[in-house]
């Protein structure tokens, strides 16, 4: 039955969602509806893309890792009902996050194993980059979403001193450019006061 539904959800395409479409989701049962049927979607196209493009996978102790904490995740967000008390779905939303956590780091390594065994002809940089960029992309998505989600819920990330404003976990007034501007003129910085250029 999983593995029939998981086949299902990994034809599906996940919903593109942009920081507008973040920021205008106010209503807390609506988002956890979407979420219902997204996340899984999500999930599955990176349970898919580790039983596709990974060859021996099966036997690589940390990507099965990864492997069995997303198909759990699957289950348990397929299982639990997101159209009565959120209280449970809100559980499972903050669990399979908490579930997923050292997923990153596992798959690194196991990709690192996996490129030791069979080589580096099969796991170049490229394919590597490659698959990690689709995993973690993925993966970044699901969690931005699940975490918005969970900042509405009442896992609010203060404001601060009144100078930010956050709606959920984003800080609309934040300037990304700004930010690598400030951290470059800090590293030239440091690299001057080191070096001397």
């Amino acid at each position: 039955e999983v593995e029939a539904e998981l086949r299902a959800y990994a034809a599906m395409q996940p919903t593109p969602v942009t920081l507008k479409d973040i920021l205008s989701a106010k209503n807390t049962r609506s988002l956890a509806k979407f979420l219902h049927g997204e996340v899984p979607i999500r999930i599955a196209e990176r349970l898919n893309r580790i039983e596709t493009d990974l060859p021996g996978w099966q036997q690589n102790e940390s990507i099965r890792q990864v492997h069995e904490s997303l198909r759990r995740s699957f289950v348990a967000l397929r299982r639990v009902r997101s159209d009565e008390n959120l209280e449970e779905f809100t559980q499972v939303v903050s669990d399979v996050i908490w579930e997923e956590k050292p997923a990153v780091v596992t798959m690194a390594r196991g990709l690192c194993q996996l490129r030791a065994e069979l080589g580096e002809k099969r796991f170049s940089c490229a394919f590597t980059d490659a698959f990690l960029d689709g995993f973690l992309l993925n993966r970044i998505g699901s969690n931005v979403l699940m975490s918005q989600y969970l900042a509405f819920q009442g896992h609010v990330i203060p404001a601060g001193d009144g100078a930010n404003e956050r709606t959920g976990i984003i800080d609309v007034n934040c300037d990304p450019s700004q930010i690598c501007r400030q951290v470059a003129d800090e590293v030239a910085d440091i690299c001057e006061e080191k070096t001397g250029l």
